[in-house]
């Protein structure tokens, strides 16, 4: 991570125009995914955010391998519930369905989810 002052900043943002709209290309992109993010979390029913969720997490930190895409972000039951704005019952009784139909598996520090495909 690099850290700049802001007077700095926004002085290279006036020296080099090209690089302050390539910043506000990158935001807007930003924003557009977020905004995408947000309408399917409030949109759906809680099994459906559950899901979306996992697929994020799947996409961003995910690493493919032999088995499925393998997390390595520590998430808990009560991580996920926050953030898909519903409980840690309902998110526990959720991934419990989902093991058991062998769409994933959830460890203490790694969840593997073998078919992202079926798991949506």
């Amino acid at each position: 991570m690099l850290v700049i002052p802001l007077r700095d900043f926004n002085e290279l943002l006036l020296q080099y125009p090209h690089t302050a709209i390539n910043l506000m290309h990158t935001m807007e992109q930003k924003i557009v995914e977020l905004q995408a993010r947000l309408q399917k979390l409030i949109a759906g029913d809680v099994q459906r955010r559950v899901v979306h969720f996992l697929t994020y997490l799947a996409k961003e930190f995910g690493e493919k391998t032999a088995v499925g895409t393998m997390i390595d972000v520590p998430v808990t039951n009560e991580d996920i519930a926050n953030v898909v704005g519903t409980s840690r019952e309902s998110v526990n009784r959720i991934l419990n369905h989902l093991k058991r139909e062998h769409l994933l598996d959830i460890g203490r520090q790694k969840m593997c989810i073998y078919d992202i495909e079926a798991l949506q």
